[in-house]
């Protein structure tokens, strides 16, 4: 989907969209929507988050025009939000909100094992959207 705001080409998706990773026991489930102001996003995130309130963790993150922000929702700092937000960034996107649900399987994955897990389940869901 192509939106023209200001004489600017803003490339996002073109609908909801949804993707699920297994990674040792854990439940990644990636869920995209296209967003054009930060209240949507926002509207997007409480609407995700209450449908897997048993999960042990909703991250996310969303850029819209310049504006940018992501949540690591408990997890180590760093691990969660800012993968999902370059996984955004990697595929060139804007006007877009990704979520990562975890359902924690019993096996910790480590700083490296978060990092590749939000950014693989964001990116695969990015992927399927396009």
């Amino acid at each position: 989907m192509r939106l023209v705001v200001r004489n600017e080409c803003i490339i996002s998706i073109d609908g909801a969209v949804e993707y699920s990773l297994n990674v040792k026991r854990s439940k990644f489930l990636g869920h995209a929507e296209p967003v054009f102001n930060v209240d949507t996003a926002r509207r997007v995130i409480k609407n995700i988050s209450r449908s897997h309130r048993s999960a042990t963790h909703n991250c996310w993150a969303y850029k819209i025009g310049e504006e940018t922000g992501f949540s690591d929702s408990g997890e180590p700092s760093g691990t969660a939000g800012r993968p999902i937000l370059n996984a955004i960034e990697k595929m060139r996107l804007n006007g877009v909100v990704v979520i990562v649900t975890r359902y924690f399987g019993g096996i910790k994955l480590g700083k490296r094992g978060l990092i590749e897990a939000y950014f693989t389940t964001a990116l695969r869901t990015l992927e399927k959207a396009k």
